[in-house]
């Protein structure tokens, strides 16, 4: 049984910063590192470890942990894509696309105004997908590019 797991790695949401994964017992945790704590991916040397957790335990099954963490990772049609979000390409809308953004409301209609958004006062690493003017006037941004934020609005065309 494994009885803790601690370690890094990275998730698609945070591509440029680290995640600290902890687990003891019950508890389980993902923590983004602060900014000044994570180490960018793009300044990783080649073959340098990106992900690292370790498991602490008794009677472990070594090959199911292996393969259930293998299931996670990108196959190299997502890894593609993630390069290219990455570099600030690849975003699946354009600006003018009619979209549907999650919000606290729900799924509220809107439009995309600005691709690779940042704010003055966001760390540098931090770089938004979109920008969006929802019908109601108000600009937002999408965290990331990711069905479960925004989508294309119902009834719209891709451009």
């Amino acid at each position: 049984a494994v009885l803790r797991s601690k370690g890094w790695t990275w998730l698609h949401r945070y591509p440029t910063q680290e995640i600290f994964w902890t687990h003891a017992g019950r508890h389980f945790a993902l923590e983004r590192l602060p900014d000044w704590a994570a180490r960018p991916m793009e300044t990783l040397e080649e073959g340098q470890s990106k992900q690292e957790i370790v498991f602490i335990g008794m009677g472990m099954d070594e090959e199911l942990i292996r393969e259930q963490l293998e299931e996670c990772l990108l196959n190299d049609e997502e890894m593609v894509t993630f390069e290219k979000q990455l570099r600030g390409e690849g975003h699946r809308f354009k600006i003018g696309q009619a979209i549907e953004a999650y919000t606290g409301d729900g799924w509220t209609r809107g439009e995309v105004v600005a691709l690779n958004y940042r704010e003055d006062e966001w760390p540098a690493s931090k770089i938004a997908p979109y920008q969006i003017r929802l019908s109601d006037g108000t600009l937002i941004f999408a965290p990331f590019d990711d069905d479960g934020v925004v989508r294309k609005a119902e009834g719209a065309e891709l451009l």
